[in-house]
């Protein structure tokens, strides 16, 4: 099972102007899960969980390299990071998460 989420985060004045609009950049970061159906001594489901987390990080990297507008959405996002495969336990069970952070530039009216 899978997951993700985005969260906007920080914003700043993008210091350009086009068209009588003005810029302002933001951080967004993109969580993506997925559940972990092992334990710690089964070793190969576990290894192969974060092979197909990093897979569905690979993907959307390379979907934000080819659509930096997000289908006209914004003027540009630019992968700037990620934090590296992280583990999560709650009651219910664990995840493993990655969280990538992308810088997100728009146009506002002036």
């Amino acid at each position: 099972s899978k997951g993700w989420a985005i969260f906007y985060s920080f914003g700043e004045n993008g210091n350009r102007t086009y068209n009588c609009k003005l810029t302002s950049k933001r951080q967004m970061i993109i969580t993506l899960t997925r559940v972990v159906r092992a334990t710690h001594h089964n070793v190969a489901i576990r290894k192969q969980t974060e092979k197909d987390l990093l897979e569905d990080h690979y993907a959307l990297m390379k979907y934000i390299n080819k659509n930096p507008t997000l289908d006209g959405t914004l003027n540009g996002i630019t992968f700037v990071n990620d934090n590296g495969l992280e583990e999560v336990f709650i009651e219910q069970g664990s995840y493993i998460m990655i969280q990538s952070i992308c810088q997100c530039e728009f146009f506002e009216e002036a």
